[in-house]
């Protein structure tokens, strides 16, 4: 643990060196890279390794995998029909995947070395780098409900969400690592459901323009001789450079709340879905990467220019879930609640109100910033839902109330979950 091995140019060395001393890790010459095509190790003044490097790859033995079988995508199920939007919305923030996190994250180093400037709980912690002026902002997602449905567009998800997150920070991203985590390859359609998720993260890192810098890969994830939801987390680091970290939860009273990017959702794959129907099926929504890599330039351009009270990415469950979380995950870092009054346009069904799509994000910003806003968003949707102020979520659409919730209810209802599960 917590080692890394470097190969460094020699006229490169003595900054490397610097840099590590600088932390006072401990650091060792442990070989040369030479033009002779062998690995030669020595202990004790021997020679005990002396191999080709292909030996070591191309060479190995290999475990033969069967065929990848492609899956079919199932039908997405019957949706029971509901009636109380303000209910379904308290239903989805009580489960142990929408929740609150704190329980878990704050028992750990969540500091790190009194670095952190944004703790956990927000879209992305952000640290910084003492003696310069960067921070650096990092985030985790793992969508293996979106996988399980579409492993390409799962994978692409997956990617854009964790970039999205590192934006709405104000985070300027740069590189990413992953943890594959996938059931038994042997059984069909899983490894199918693998090479395909692939596909997607390097579809999506070529879009990005943002290298891979280390990963793993875990099979077998079996309980029982059922396999988990393919689940690959996708690590996803960006830059600061300079300015300060834009926070998830609304933050003053009287800003205007507005809604970055396209209104294409679905309910299919939905955590909607799954928490009502009981199951998943449907494919989702396949991100458009002009409209995505459009709305990270505009939040991290936002951010630069200081113009935003907040920023929060629209995914799971929809942007009434994402106003809720607005309205109460302040609570996760101590910095309390604000409400919040919104109207929408439409009819508000479940799809309106709790459907899922890529390249979405819910900021809010005081009025007269609206203009730079725009301009910063150009061909991006930018829709106006409300203001910010009180101690309710009210939303409204089709001239009628649809939401109207004390915000206390949404915070215990958010921080229920793992407590209930966990003590």
């Amino acid at each position: 643990q917590e080692r890394m091995l470097l190969v460094v140019e020699p006229r490169r060395w003595a900054a490397v060196r610097a840099v590590v001393g600088k932390y006072r890790i401990p650091l060792a010459v442990v070989g040369r890279v030479r033009a002779h095509r062998r690995i030669r190790l020595t202990a004790g003044g021997k020679l005990v390794v002396d191999v080709p490097p292909l030996a070591l790859a191309d060479g190995v033995p290999l475990h033969a995998l069967p065929r990848p079988v492609r899956l079919v995508t199932p039908k997405a199920p019957r949706l029971p029909r509901r009636r109380d939007p303000a209910a379904d919305l308290l239903a989805l923030l009580a489960t142990p995947s929408l929740g609150s996190k704190r329980s878990v994250w704050r028992q750990y180093d969540h500091m790190v070395r009194t670095n952190a400037v944004l703790l956990p709980g927000s879209d992305a912690a952000v640290l910084r780098l003492k003696g310069s002026d960067k921070l650096i902002a990092c985030s985790v997602d793992g969508p293996g409900r979106l996988v399980g449905a579409d492993a390409f567009i799962g994978g692409q998800l997956a990617m854009a969400e964790s970039a999205r997150n590192v934006a709405c920070a104000g985070g300027r991203v740069v590189a990413f690592t992953n943890g594959l985590n996938f059931p038994n390859p042997d059984r069909p359609g899983n490894l199918w459901q693998f090479h395909e998720a692939v596909r997607g993260i390097a579809l999506a890192a070529r879009k990005l323009k943002t290298p891979v810098v280390s990963g793993n890969v875990s099979f077998y994830n079996e309980h029982e001789g059922k396999g988990i939801l393919p689940t690959p987390m996708i690590g996803m680091l960006g830059v600061l450079d300079g300015w300060q970290p834009v926070r998830q939860w609304f933050r003053q009273a009287g800003d205007r709340v507005v809604l970055l990017g396209p209104s294409r959702v679905t309910l299919d794959a939905s955590a909607y879905q799954s928490r009502f129907a009981g199951r998943n099926g449907g494919r989702p929504v396949a991100p458009s990467w002009p409209a995505e890599l459009a709305l990270h330039r505009c939040l991290v351009g936002a951010a630069k220019a200081g113009i935003l009270s907040s920023a929060h990415d629209c995914s799971d469950g929809g942007h009434l879930l994402a106003l809720a979380e607005c309205c109460v995950s302040g609570t996760d870092s101590d910095a309390g609640v604000l409400g919040c009054d919104a109207a929408l346009a439409g009819v508000p069904d479940a799809r309106t109100l709790f459907g899922e799509g890529p390249s979405r994000a819910i900021v809010s910003l005081p009025d007269a910033h609206l203009p730079a806003l725009r301009r910063l968003a150009g061909a991006l949707a930018v829709t106006v839902l409300g203001t910010t102020g009180g101690d309710r979520l009210r939303l409204s659409a089709a001239k009628r109330t649809v939401v109207d919730l004390p915000l206390a209810r949404l915070a215990s209802a958010r921080a229920r979950p793992l407590t209930a599960l966990f003590g």
